[in-house]
């Protein structure tokens, strides 16, 4: 923020770069300015989450996950076919890779401070 006095977020890839992005907001008290968002643990950022330091972050959802390979495994089962297009209720079209072998469903879980009490 020192080096980019005009900086308006910060965008992190990686569960620990929210965290330290919103520790530098909280230090500098600069959440009114800077909006911090990322990829994160909801225990790790739950404090700055809740003192509005982190904005809002994304997180896989293990419930979903464990959906997702249980309906996987009963398709499979039960004979079906995986291929292009599958779509599963309540994690909606898959990405398949059949050369590969790779089945990815794109449901991610957004953390806010609506929500980070019941996350963790």
């Amino acid at each position: 923020m020192k080096t980019y006095p005009d900086l308006k977020a910060v965008v992190s890839f990686g569960s620990n770069g929210p965290i330290g992005a919103g520790r530098a907001v909280k230090e500098k008290r600069a959440k009114n300015k800077v909006a911090v968002y990322g990829m994160m643990i909801p225990s790790q950022a739950a404090s700055l989450i809740k003192s509005g330091d982190i904005t809002e972050g994304i997180t896989y959802d293990p419930a979903s996950a464990g959906y997702a390979l249980a309906a996987v495994a009963s398709t499979l089962l039960k004979g079906e076919e995986i291929k292009p297009g599958l779509e599963m209720q309540n994690l909606g079209k898959a990405d398949v890779d059949m050369d590969k072998r790779i089945i990815r469903f794109h449901k991610v879980l957004l953390v806010n401070k609506d929500n980070i009490d019941s996350l963790y």
